[in-house]
């Protein structure tokens, strides 16, 4: 699941370290970056609501 959500998210340029820590961190920070669209932001509160219920 991890590594879906790393693939997918760099086809939109937003690259993490690596590991899983570094990983949920990094798409904690992208729901807080208005930088990034509502959609995307939305499309990573799903991401992350998938891997911590595996």
């Amino acid at each position: 699941m991890s590594n879906q959500a790393r693939g997918l998210l760099s086809e939109f340029g937003v690259v993490f370290p690596c590991g899983h820590k570094a990983l949920l961190s990094g798409l904690s920070s992208v729901i807080d970056n208005p930088q990034y669209s509502q959609r995307l932001q939305d499309m990573v509160i799903d991401m992350l609501s998938d891997i911590r219920h595996t």
